[in-house]
């Protein structure tokens, strides 16, 4: 069968990629063959690298940030230069160290300290309704 007459990868389905999948892991001399057809993500061992901006450990608890622009840093290494210039692709998997939660809105917050300001509901009621806005708890 020739590149022309292979099917796309992409094109496959989702049994056809399972099926190359363990056909490389079941014979590894294979792989080299195949691997022009698998995406990158099946060949290269290197985890993805996330993209949300924010603080992030490496594989090795090395702090890294990621700015809105994609631009990394190295909060590990004290030199400012080496801080930019090195490349985060071979530290991975990261660990995001902030925690992911809703934004908490005005309009959310309002009508509570509005009942407690006018005194219908009572400072421990507020206080619990507040926490369970900051928490992400379901009311």
């Amino acid at each position: 069968m020739t590149d022309t007459q292979t099917p796309a990868l992409a094109e496959a389905t989702p049994d056809q990629r399972a099926a190359w999948l363990g056909i490389t892991l079941a014979f590894p001399e294979s792989a080299k063959l195949l691997a022009p057809l698998l995406p990158s993500e099946l060949t290269d061992p290197r985890p993805a690298l996330p993209t949300e901006p924010g603080h992030y450990l490496d594989k090795d608890g090395d702090a890294w940030r990621v700015y809105p622009d994609g631009v990394w840093l190295a909060l590990w290494s004290v030199d400012p230069e080496e801080r930019q210039d090195t490349s985060p692709e071979d530290y991975g998997p990261f660990t995001r160290l902030v925690p992911e939660r809703p934004q908490i809105t005005r309009e959310q917050v309002g009508p509570i300290l509005r009942e407690w300001h006018a005194g219908l509901i009572a400072d421990g009621e507020a206080a619990d309704q507040l926490a369970a806005l900051l928490n992400g708890a379901d009311e």
